[in-house]
């Protein structure tokens, strides 16, 4: 999955399940690699390996059709881990602004790479939205039995 403007590019590559034929709630990680472009403004760049969960991906999605449809909305990629993040304000002519960052959450380690106000629009915003549901077709949130 990529979110992508000028000026900047968020790449999720999602490589595996995390934790294959784990009980709830370890079923729904995803082992993934993220990778933030703050180009062409700059050559700074961060890739790390990072863990995801299928329902993030699968609540990003939705909002991010919301979104589209209502032509304006804000939409938030936010994960349990923090290592990765994104923020799209959608405005209602098709232009929109992403922020974004990936972070290195190892004490010893701490790195961090923002980018902000990065312009982008609802065709972009629209590629991304047919790769997420790639993606959550090909991991899917677990089936979760919710009693009243």
């Amino acid at each position: 999955m990529e979110l992508a403007g000028d000026g900047g590019r968020l790449i999720l590559r999602l490589l595996a399940w995390q934790h294959p034929g784990a009980p709830a709630p370890d079923d729904e990680w995803i082992a993934a690699e993220v990778e933030l472009r703050a180009e062409p403004r700059s050559r700074f760049q961060a890739r790390s390996r990072v863990s995801v969960r299928a329902g993030e991906l699968a609540a990003f999605r939705d909002a991010l059709t919301g979104a589209l449809a209502q032509r304006t909305g804000t939409v938030e990629l936010a994960t349990l881990e923090e290592e990765v993040g994104a923020v799209v304000r959608l405005d209602r002519d098709g232009t929109a602004v992403l922020d974004a960052f990936v972070e290195d959450v190892m004490p010893a380690l701490a790195a961090r790479l923002e980018v902000h106000d990065v312009p982008t629009d609802a065709r972009r915003l629209g590629e991304t939205l047919r790769q997420l549901e790639a993606a959550c077709a090909a991991f899917p949130p677990p089936p979760r039995l919710h009693l009243a």
